[in-house]
């Protein structure tokens, strides 16, 4: 049964590969801006003036800076959403089983708004997800680690951090 979990994800995420070939962007969003801020951050060389959250953007505007290449800046982009789905099975695997983590990931990532937004429009959802569940993944650590202190406080201290860019995305 494992196997047939892990055919569906694969099969879906091997289709958001190929919607995401493509030259420019096609949502309103997308043109606007999650793929505008980060090709005016790559011209510019600076942050955008007046503009909140950009965190994302600047690794999305290597695609810019490297390739000069919007399908490269959307594939940054979309590695966001394959890290959210990583961080799901993570967390599905520490607390249930590995198949339970499969399953956790192919039915969030099988859902049509996760879908959509993994392909078509290249929101900053996917990546926010990420940085959510791996902020919250080293305090769940460090509560079954909560008799040893030395061992816990490093677990919290990362947590924070993931917590903070996830709040700056």
């Amino acid at each position: 049964m494992n196997w047939v979990w892990c055919l569906i994800l694969f099969t879906i995420v091997g289709f958001n590969i190929i919607d995401l070939i493509r030259p420019f962007p096609i949502g309103w969003d997308d043109l606007g801006v999650y793929m505008n801020f980060p090709r005016q951050i790559a011209m510019k060389g600076a942050l955008l003036k007046g503009y909140t959250g950009q965190a994302y953007m600047l690794i999305t505007s290597l695609g810019y800076l490297v390739a000069n290449s919007a399908t490269w800046a959307m594939f940054l982009a979309w590695w966001g959403g394959i890290l959210g789905l990583w961080a799901m099975y993570l967390l599905g695997k520490k607390f249930v089983s590995s198949e339970a983590g499969i399953v956790m990931a192919a039915i969030m990532y099988g859902l049509p708004m996760i879908m959509h937004q993994s392909f078509a429009d290249m929101k900053l959802d996917p990546p926010l997800f990420f940085f959510v569940v791996i902020g919250f993944y080293p305090v769940f650590r460090a509560l079954q680690l909560h008799g040893d202190e030395k061992r816990s406080v490093p677990s919290l201290g990362l947590s924070g951090i993931f917590c903070r860019v996830a709040l700056a995305v």
